[in-house]
This record gives C-alpha cells, sequence and structure tokens, in this order.
C-alpha cells in the first residue's frame, strides 16, 4: 500500500490467516491482498520481492530446491 504505483491496484490492506504449514525447513503463511481484476500477479510479484528484501535484511536464507 506504501507504493504509489500499486496502490491504484490494491483494494484493501492484507489480510493475514495465520500459519498454514510449518516443517523442518519452512513456514507457509496464509494471506490475502486483494487486487484490480487482472492485476493480482503484478501485486504478488512486488509483495514476494518485498519478502526477499525483508528476509536479506534480516538474515534469513531462503531454502534451496533439491536438485532434480
Amino acid at each position: 500500500m506504501e507504493d504509489e504505483a500499486l496502490r491504484p491496484l490494491i483494494l484493501d490492506p492484507f489480510d493475514y490467516q495465520g500459519v498454514d504449514t510449518l516443517d523442518t525447513s519452512s513456514v507457509v503463511l496464509l494471506l490475502r491482498i486483494r487486487t484490480v481484476a487482472s492485476k493480482q500477479w503484478v501485486v504478488a510479484r512486488a509483495f514476494n520481492r518485498l519478502v526477499k528484501i525483508a528476509f536479506d535484511k534480516h538474515g534469513i536464507a531462503s531454502h534451496d530446491p533439491v536438485p532434480a
């Protein structure tokens, strides 16, 4: 909501619904961001980018995928 370019695409503040899954190497948080029709992917990518920046800032390493 603080991003001037994305603010018009977001209808409400995000709705954090809690921890969905928890295991030894990950936590899945459930939240909902209501957006203007067909703009959900733009908003989702921006949100994921902000999560990545916050993880880096706080030294939280992301899980590397297992090679195939």
